[in-house]
């Protein structure tokens, strides 16, 4: 499948950075869909980007655009993210993608989803990744889902605070999964396919989050004061951050200790799906955090 032309949606995401960024290194041609051709990708070099990468203008709201850059570049696989608040939940995209010769598509989920029907619309995410879901199983049969746990990239919404982070639960864990390695299995299935449709994701260990603002700390070699909040002052940093409040609020009241509800085995596949597909481990998050100090020193726009 070497030298096979790819389309990565949400290509200056933390994601689909890495999915456009491993997907070249596996063999691919790889077409960037930005809203913003400007933009900064991370990890992607001048230099690199000359060998084989190609940007354009594409919006998932504004189904010309889509359209547009499909029947420009032509490529046979593509890379898709949720944009939520679509009234067709992405079904015209998606059927663009069919009509204009895409064979099979990977789509970034979640671990919150399990079955497609009955979630819950008091799950907005999940069940706005559901509704996607459905439509692909539709249009795509062969669709594939990636359904990573919490994202490493979350503990960035902090940055602004530099020293002092302010935030609700900080005993609360999650398993901080990487963009890197959520990229990489994304880029792999994206190019070679995959045996499983719904292929759980999840890091290397459940840590608090005062033990990852411990570990940011230890890196940079600071001490970052942690100031806890209740769930409604919690829910107010969240929504000064730019998070509207339905989602906010959802945040805030599925922020709990995931050894309480996160099922183990679910927990221990999505480990050994990382090394399956990547041939390594789940990353530390300290590791990744080393790696990727410039994210963690970038001015916040």
């Amino acid at each position: 499948m070497a030298g096979v032309k790819v389309i990565v949606f949400g290509a200056t995401g933390h994601v689909g950075s890495q999915v456009a960024i491993f997907a070249h290194k596996f063999g691919a041609e790889v077409v960037l869909a930005m809203r913003n051709v400007s933009a900064t990708i991370q990890g992607l070099t001048p230099e690199l980007e000359s060998q084989g990468f190609e940007r354009v203008q594409a919006d998932l709201t504004k189904l010309d655009t889509v359209k547009a850059v499909l029947q420009a570049t032509k490529p046979k696989k593509a890379f898709l993210y949720l944009v939520q608040r679509t009234p067709d939940h992405m079904e015209a995209v998606i059927q663009a993608l069919k009509d204009e010769g895409v064979d099979n598509v990977v789509f970034l989920s979640s671990f919150l989803l399990d079955s497609l029907e009955n979630v819950p619309q008091s799950s907005p995410i999940a069940w706005a990744e559901a509704q996607v879901e459905l439509n692909l199983r539709k249009h795509f049969p062969g669709y594939i889902s990636l359904r990573p746990g919490g994202f490493a990239t979350n503990i960035l919404r902090w940055k602004p605070y530099g020293e002092e982070v302010r935030l609700y639960g900080p005993d609360h864990t999650s398993d901080f999964i990487t963009n890197t390695d959520i990229g990489e299995v994304g880029a792999r299935v994206l190019i070679d396919g995959s045996n499983q449709q719904a292929i759980y994701l999840h890091g290397s260990a459940l840590i608090t989050q005062q033990d990852a603002i411990n570990d940011i700390g230890k890196v940079f070699n600071k001490q970052i004061k942690l100031i806890s909040l209740d769930k409604k002052e919690g829910i107010s940093v969240l929504e000064q951050l730019g998070i509207p409040k339905p989602v906010a609020t959802y945040l805030a009241n599925g922020s709990a200790n995931w050894e309480e509800v996160l099922d183990a085995d679910k927990f221990k596949e999505g480990q050994k799906n990382i090394e399956k597909y990547t041939g390594h481990p789940p990353t530390t998050f300290v590791d990744w955090v080393s790696t990727n100090r410039e994210l963690f020193q970038k001015p916040t726009a």
